[in-house]
């Protein structure tokens, strides 16, 4: 075969063996780790763009595992949002490892100074292990999102599941671990019921490829088998994603992890499982689950609105900046989750929408954080209190995510709510509009407060007397990518709503 006929597996395996060279090479250079990391993310980049236009103009690229054909064969199948997905994923990932050269601990002689003023949040011995980790984390993602079969769908969510819950734990002290076990805990059991639905859908349709399953169980006499398999892989996929309630375990895990892992968690980890709801609903269940399962969906829908008020309630009510943020993840959940519910195509192309923009923003709400804690040691918001006077490129950065997520146009975050009000008027939900409106002002409410404190409001106690200023630029020009990318996507919807829209039409909508 040739190189070419590679390609759909080149990113994934790009980061997989770079993973596992990292730890031996740093056995005699101890300074390697970060720029392998960063290189091999890199070309995982360029790889997975380079599959996007030959997934548009072929519709999608299929690859077999084993020269085994589907659907007896594991096939890695990339349509054209998983393929967007792989590129954000990509990206994102060597972003946060650029940003992380400085945060963790670095290797230096002794006597040299370091670069934190407070504290490190990562020994020095664990590094390689981070790296690896990382990379692991990223190819499973990736593998995730381009899995043709189910069960491969499954293996690479629990790979992913494994080195988060190591990530989260990475800095050793009490708290992180502790929120690493209570994640654990809960998704541990959610992989256990997602494990039971595919293999009670197995056992009345013979097979595990997706496109295969799309067309047996409409037809198939078990119906009230394949409605409960549904259901219990729903609620394994709303585990991993967060859902409101099932969601107990995201504010310690993306609060207490080191802040690279928490932009990791809540732009990208997390969207893993609402990917998992979308892909298996449309692709695997097709049709049915718009009629036999439709009940399910509107559970869904209404925890989906609620999670949108309870989120913005909780952001609204937290003193710690990293807490707040993460209940602001759990909102944005909501939003994107809502959207799925509607069974909507502008609806859909809102929610997949918010995928990104929530990505960008929240990973550069938690790379900013990162930046002030690091410096400062401050966590609480009520010490943020003219911190613009000493970290301004930071705050601003942070102003300018705010605007995205609240849903001020010109960003991108007005666009995806556009779209996804739009949607609640096409099937006539009124209220779920309203919700979403509603929870713009929540959010208007906790990501402006920072704002007012950081800019308009003098430090208090002597707070950031001693703070020399900004981090680095290895750290502050990823924060600000991030940030620009978040106003930058609303300028050029144009572009990326046409092919995205084209990727939800292939799917399904229709009962």
């Amino acid at each position: 075969m040739e190189l070419s006929q590679h390609a759909a597996i080149y990113p994934i395996v790009t980061l997989l063996f770079v993973a596992v060279l990292i730890p031996v090479i740093t056995l005699r250079k101890k300074n390697w780790d970060m720029p392998l990391a960063g290189l091999a993310l890199l070309a995982s980049l360029v790889l997975s763009a380079i599959l996007v236009p030959q997934v548009r103009a072929a519709g999608y690229l299929s690859y077999h595992l084993g020269s085994w054909e589907p659907p007896f064969g594991i096939e890695i199948r990339i349509d054209f949002l998983g393929a967007l997905m792989m590129v954000l994923i990509s990206a994102i990932c060597l972003i946060v490892i650029v940003y992380s050269r400085r945060y963790v601990a670095p290797a230096r002689s002794e006597g040299e100074k370091t670069f934190f003023f407070h504290f490190e949040e990562m020994e020095e011995s664990k590094r390689p292990v981070y790296y690896s980790l990382f990379l692991v984390i990223s190819a499973s993602m990736l593998g995730f999102v381009a899995s043709g079969d189910i069960f491969n769908m499954f293996v690479f969510l629990e790979l992913k599941a494994i080195c988060s819950y190591a990530l989260v734990a990475i800095p050793g002290t009490r708290l992180p671990v502790r929120a690493a076990i209570k994640y654990m805990l809960m998704a541990v059991p959610a992989a256990m019921l997602v494990l039971l639905a595919i293999g009670l859908l197995y056992s009345v349709t013979g097979t595990l490829n997706l496109a295969d399953l799309a067309e047996r169980p409409a037809s198939s006499d078990y119906a009230q088998i394949i409605n409960i398999s549904y259901v219990i892989l729903i609620v394994g996929f709303a585990v991993k994603a967060a859902v409101f309630p099932v969601h107990i375990w995201l504010p310690d895990a993306h609060s207490k992890a080191p802040s690279p892992v928490s932009a990791l968690l809540s732009a990208l980890v997390v969207k893993m499982g609402l990917f998992g709801i979308i892909r298996v609903s449309y692709s695997a269940y097709g049709t049915h689950f718009h009629s036999d399962a439709s009940f399910v969906v509107n559970i869904v829908m209404w925890a989906a609105a609620i999670a949108i008020v309870y989120g913005a309630i909780m952001a609204i009510r937290q003193r710690e900046f990293k807490l707040m943020m993460a209940y602001g993840t759990v909102m944005n959940i909501g939003y994107i989750v809502l959207g799925f519910a509607l069974i909507d195509e502008t609806a859909l192309l809102g929610s997949m929408y918010h995928v990104m923009v929530h990505a960008l923003a929240k990973a550069c709400f938690f790379l900013c954080a990162g930046l002030i804690i690091s410096r400062s040691g401050y966590q609480t918001i009520d010490d943020l209190k003219g911190a613009s006077r000493k970290m301004p490129l930071t705050c601003a950065a942070f102003a300018l995510a705010s605007l995205a997520i609240v849903g001020i146009p010109p960003t991108s975050g007005f666009i995806s709510k556009w779209y996804l009000i739009s949607g609640c008027l096409n099937t006539g939900n009124i209220f779920m509009g309203a919700i979403i409106l509603a929870g713009s002002v929540m959010a208007a409410v906790y990501c402006f407060r920072v704002v007012y404190y950081m800019f308009f409001l003098p430090p208090s106690n002597g707070l950031w007397q001693e703070v020399s200023g900004e981090g680095p630029a290895s750290m502050v020009v990823p924060t600000w990518i991030l940030a620009a990318a978040t106003l930058a996507l609303g300028f050029v919807s144009s572009w990326v709503l046409p092919p995205l829209r084209d990727a939800i039409a292939s799917l399904p909508l229709g009962a």
